[in-house]
């Protein structure tokens, strides 16, 4: 996980249906499937700034989120944890169904952009990967 001025986000999957979940942050932790199989992921966000954080969006480019606002109002108080999964408004794509239709190690990575009240740019990323086995 990497933090910038306060912010964190944390990528995690399963391949359990929800039952457990994988930091996956690298290849060594990744989490294993055998194909054809799901992927369930989940985020994170963290927030321990000086001041709330507006316009606050979720970029995955593997799954497919563009500038998706994070659920409550776009913004983080100082202090604030939320947990997204695919049950959050603009947040279906992290249930993939088809993930892990082949043999392969699958990274992607999840980004949280945000804004201090003053202006400042403020973002982390964190990855999360999937092997998928024979």
């Amino acid at each position: 996980m990497r933090r910038a001025t306060g912010i964190a986000i944390k990528k995690q999957i399963s391949v359990d249906s929800g039952v457990t979940w994988l930091d996956a942050d690298t290849i060594s932790t990744a989490a294993t499937a055998l194909a054809p199989h799901e992927a369930s992921y989940r985020l994170i966000i963290t927030y321990a700034g000086k001041a709330e954080l507006v316009n606050v969006e979720i970029d995955d480019l593997t799954l497919e989120l563009f500038k998706v606002p994070v659920p409550g109002g776009a913004s983080l108080a100082v202090g604030r944890q939320i947990i997204i999964n695919s049950s959050d408004p603009g947040f279906a794509n992290l249930s993939q169904p088809d993930r892990c239709l082949s043999p392969g190690v699958f990274p992607n990575i999840a980004t949280v952009i945000g804004l201090t009240q003053n202006g400042q740019r403020v973002i982390a990323s964190n990855p999360a990967f999937l092997i998928c086995k024979k």
